[in-house]
């Protein structure tokens, strides 16, 4: 009893931190302090036992192995808990209890009650030592430095405590076991922290003196046996590796709430600065003059180092609007390369990669092999989450969600923070970034149809006064024409009529560009259409040795309209094609046609010397023509014809030359199918 009584602080005190281990579990849930509190229980229960291990009989015995397999077992436990590669799957974790548990219950019994058995104390040393090497073999490849040393000392120690099992000294075993669980324990719990702080360090010298106590107390007895040291002296260690694990756990909160204050505070951050861009952006500022800041501000305010912003140009194909982060040569090789992609690109990668929040996408570097981009030459430490070459992206799409870029995003500076809570502010800059685009252009389409139509109303008054006195000078001159022999005041009068007759046909297309008339609606043979205008200036074409080519899209949808208007569209445009490169150095012209989405979209271009004033290219009597090569309502007339069949048409200049681009809604009818041609 008065043994006990001995024990009874140190058992209290146990206690205590059993309790203080529990309620930290609610604050620090993990499968680590779960193993924890498993081990100190046993530790409780290696003390109990140790209490009534002075009974006599075989209650002394029961309770001497009760005492020895507590701990033991707390070694193991303490070990899976520091041991990454067996605590962070569950399936690993049993399969190392399920090898371990038994053999050390068994080496704990024969070494307890004792029983001289030989093979038995050997069979499960080797399952210790030799299934511990195992785990560690199997733990990771290649195997670290401190892995090849620790597996070999394992396997010497094993063959020593084997050795002396074989020659029936069982207490080198029961040392060997005690000490390299504690001491592993230790080192263990170093390489996961991998930190100099206060709790790390006391409890990874805990375990390495706790481990330290089993040789120093066997070589004390051995060589000094008359020395009487306190039996609660041994047990210190232990208390050091309790309170360095209290003090850790404490240490991980508060390093926590340091990390999550300074991620408010980059969070904070972050928003203030986008939503200075979007209100930017919504003040009518030009997005595409911005996205270089904006690429910045994501690699500043954001998980990520590089990130560019792609946008679809007038041709259909993709552009670096934006970048930031990228070395020189790496820009230079993301700006060639995208030339090669659309946006139907981002609508297949987007398919394939996994959602990782509303509106971005985690492409593995698999997924983007094929389009063989350009990829980062940081190196991460092997995870599940992230590999080198893995990109993020994030689409832009317009209001019918048709996709119009997309923002990628590559390199994180945290793994683990690439999720879809640090996504969510980008995917609304995102979502800001394509109104602003989507509403940019609506804007310049609202700004030139109102100046066409105020345009087409000054037209069509002015107009209708010059038909009533040209009909009268047409009439009266054809009048005289009768009346009159004169030769040369018959050439006269014709000139006049010739002219008059020209002006009515100005006037009349004037009308047509300011007057929207019923259309015939009617599904049209798009290519067949440009192939009759091709002909009326084939002549042309050949003597002035131009190239001209075409390339339709062999699954060419059919389009509801007027089919003679679209036909005078086609000869407006190829007639100013021709012109323009009519006499020049490289006279190429080329014209395509391309099933989109919901549009068909026609280009005309043309290596000519471009439009001088584009933001005039639709004005009536605007022309690049020389005097009386042209009246400046071609394409005026083509706008207004377009618009009647509900399209756009656009003009950009090149470099060199030009491009003319419309696009018409495709009708619901089946595809046609044509095969591309060229023609020079």
């Amino acid at each position: 009893m008065s043994f006990f009584l001995d024990k009874l602080p140190t058992i209290l005190v146990l206690c205590v931190l059993l309790g203080i281990f529990v309620s930290l579990r609610k604050h620090a849930p993990s499968r680590m302090v779960r193993l924890w509190i498993v081990g100190w229980a046993l530790i409780l229960a290696h003390f109990i036992a140790q209490a009534f291990e002075s009974a006599p009989g075989w209650r002394g015995q029961l309770c001497g192995t009760l005492d020895l397999a507590g701990l033991e077992l707390a070694g193991v436990v303490f070990v899976a808990s520091t041991w990454k590669a067996v605590f962070e799957t569950r399936r690993r974790l049993y399969g190392f209890f399920l090898l371990m548990v038994p053999a050390v219950l068994a080496h704990s019994i024969l070494a307890g009650i004792p029983l001289d058995l030989r093979w038995l104390y050997i069979a499960s040393l080797l399952a210790i030592f030799v299934g511990a090497t195992a785990f560690l073999l199997r733990g990771s490849r290649p195997l670290p430095r401190f892995g090849q040393g620790a597996a070999v000392v394992l396997l010497a120690i094993g063959s020593w405590s084997i050795h002396d099992a074989w020659g029936r000294n069982y207490d080198t075993g029961t040392l060997a076991v005690l000490a390299t669980g504690f001491i592993f324990a230790g080192l263990n719990f170093y390489r996961i922290y991998r930190r100099q702080s206060p709790g790390v360090a006391t409890t990874m010298l805990g375990f390495l003196f706790w481990g330290a106590v089993f040789p120093v107390g066997a070589l004390t007895d051995h060589f000094l046996p008359h020395v009487t040291i306190n039996p609660e002296l041994w047990n210190v260690p232990k208390f050091f590796v309790a309170f360095g694990m209290i003090l850790t756990l404490l240490e991980d909160k508060s390093f926590s709430l340091l990390t999550s204050n300074i991620r408010e505070q980059e969070a904070n951050q972050q928003l203030q600065r986008f939503s200075q861009i979007t209100s930017r952006l919504l003040t009518g500022a030009d997005p595409k003059e911005m996205c270089a800041e904006i690429a910045r501000v994501i690699t500043q305010f954001s998980n990520f180092r590089r990130v560019a912003i792609n946008w679809e140009n007038e041709e259909g194909k993709l552009e670096v609007a934006g970048e930031s982060g990228l070395s020189p040569e790496a820009s230079r090789e993301l700006r060639e390369k995208v030339q090669g992609w659309t946006a139907g690109d981002i609508a297949e990668i987007c398919s394939v990669a996994r959602p990782l929040g509303s509106n971005s996408f985690l492409a593995k570097y698999r997924d983007l092999a094929k389009f063989d981009p350009v990829r980062s030459r940081e190196q991460f430490h092997p995870n599940p989450l992230w590999e080198n070459g893995d990109e993020v992206f994030i689409p832009l799409r317009s209001s019918a969600g048709r996709y119009l870029g997309c923002i990628s995003l590559d390199d994180p500076k945290d793994v683990t923070r690439v999720s879809p809570e640090e996504m969510s502010t980008i995917e609304l800059l995102a979502a800001d970034v394509s109104v602003s685009f989507e509403n940019n252009a609506l804007q310049q389409q609202l700004i030139r149809s109102e100046k066409l139509a105020a345009i087409g109303k000054l037209v069509s008054g002015v107009a209708h006064e010059l038909n009533n006195p040209l009909t009268s000078i047409c009439g009266f001159s054809e009048l005289l024409l009768d009346e009159v022999r004169e030769e040369d005041t018959r050439k006269k009068l014709e000139k006049i009529n010739r002219e008059s007759r020209r002006m009515q046909r100005i006037i009349d297309n004037l009308l047509r560009f300011a007057r929207r008339k019923t259309l015939e609606q009617s599904p049209m043979d798009l290519e067949l259409a440009l192939r009759d205008a091709i002909a009326l200036y084939d002549y042309r074409v050949r003597s002035e040795n131009i190239e001209l080519s075409t390339a339709i899209d062999p699954s060419l949808p059919r389009v509801v309209g007027d089919e003679d208007q679209m036909k005078q569209v086609f000869v407006n445009l190829l007639g100013n094609a021709v012109d323009a490169v009519s006499g020049g150095p490289e006279r190429r012209i080329s014209v395509e046609m391309i099933a989109r989405d919901t549009h068909v979209v026609i280009r005309f271009t043309d290596s000519g010397a471009g439009f001088s004033d584009l933001n005039r290219a639709f004005d009536p009597f605007y022309t690049t023509k020389p005097v009386g090569k042209g009246s400046g309502l071609g394409l005026s007339i083509c706008y207004g014809l377009i618009k009647e069949h509900g399209g756009e048409i656009r003009a950009e200049n090149l470099q060199p030359g030009a491009v003319v681009i419309i696009e018409l809604p495709r009708s619901q009818s089946r595809p046609i199918a044509f095969s591309a041609t060229t023609s020079s």
